[in-house]
């Protein structure tokens, strides 16, 4: 068996969300380290941590008075005193997982019980793909992913002699640089990271350069294939001869077991927004197509009713980059919001 360099990184082995408790847990405890460098990346932690709270200081230091794990089900919980005010610090860590069970919602309730707070801030903190960021703003106070726990950490990097740490952000920005190669490879070899890291920033394009888009999104679709990787995202127009019908456009990856064998690489396609009513087929509908291509009326819960584009495999499409692909999706995006125009329901 042939010998390979081996990793000296504490994290690339601690790589569990228990791992991560003890880590948040560990540099909490700093926030009066007689080593300066990370006392100041402490503070700098606990007062993003806070920074749901109107009129904090960042000059003021925040104690640490009591750090719990799995206090009530609660990853960590720290109960910190800033400008004279006791702050319950409530902090569900994930690194893959999403949250789940109304996690956010039933840890707030449990610390509203405690007369002795002041106030409370609960703490999203996420160093995997941020792909429930929609679902959990206006849930939590403060979101943690990996981008801001990196400008958070890292600021001082030049001087941070303290291996622990060191090790931790070292780790952080070796996951991120995975998430970020898309941008220097091209489409076909990208893996199921890569287009993370690509439908990361492909929100803030879309808000840009699409104005009649009011809703994005993107995560993990299981299926009988594997399971592939979607963005997706859509207007608030009602479209057809029914009312109430609206549809989307998918943003899709190949499924897993076909990742690298697919003979396309990237397509977006127009969907039927589920409405909660069962499957339906195409010719429930009562839509034209979006483009040339007819799909067989098989009934599902999302039908397809047109592609906007297929990226091939075995063309010169395949060098493409990012930018092609985002020259690509823009373009669709305009392609979609012409179609529901034309086709827009007017009662």
């Amino acid at each position: 068996m042939e010998s390979t360099a081996l990793s000296r990184n504490l994290f690339d082995y601690a790589t569990s969300e228990l791992s991560q408790d003890a880590f948040i847990c560990w540099l909490s405890a700093q926030w009066d380290s007689e080593d300066e460098t990370l006392r100041r990346t402490s503070q700098r932690f606990l007062h993003r941590c806070v920074g749901g709270m109107a009129n904090v200081d960042d000059a003021v230091p925040v104690r640490v008075l009591t750090i719990m794990r799995q206090y009530r089900g609660i990853d960590v919980l720290l109960i910190v005193s800033v400008q004279g005010r006791a702050v319950a610090v409530v902090i569900e860590d994930k690194v893959y997982a999403v949250e789940h069970d109304e996690q956010l919602e039933r840890y707030r309730k449990a610390m509203a019980g405690l007369s002795e707070m002041d106030s409370i801030s609960v703490v999203y903190y996420k160093t995997g793909s941020l792909t429930e960021r929609q679902a959990i703003r206006g849930r939590c106070d403060v979101i943690l992913d990996r981008k801001a726990i990196l400008d958070c950490l890292s600021a001082d990097m030049s001087n941070i002699v303290n291996p622990i740490l060191c090790d931790y952000v070292e780790h952080l920005k070796s996951l991120d640089a995975i998430y970020e190669a898309y941008s220097t490879m091209p489409l076909r070899e990208w893996n199921y990271e890569q287009f993370c890291g690509f439908f990361e920033n492909l929100e803030g394009l879309i808000r840009r350069n699409a104005p009649t888009i009011v809703w994005t999104g993107y995560g993990y679709n299981d299926n009988r294939s594997g399971g592939h990787w979607t963005f997706w995202c859509g207007n608030d127009m009602e479209v057809g001869d029914v009312p109430g019908q609206r549809f989307m456009v998918n943003i899709e990856s190949p499924s897993a077991s076909r990742l690298h064998s697919e003979q396309w690489l990237c397509r977006a396609l127009v969907r039927h927004c589920g409405d909660g009513m069962g499957k339906h087929s195409r010719n429930d509908l009562h839509i034209p197509d979006v483009n040339d291509r007819k799909y067989l009326r098989m009934p599902g819960n999302d039908p397809v009713v047109g592609t906007l584009f297929e990226v091939k495999r075995d063309n010169s499409e395949s060098e493409y980059t990012y930018h092609d692909l985002e020259n690509l999706i823009i373009k669709a995006i305009d392609e979609y919001t012409s179609w529901c125009q034309d086709n827009r329901y007017v009662g």
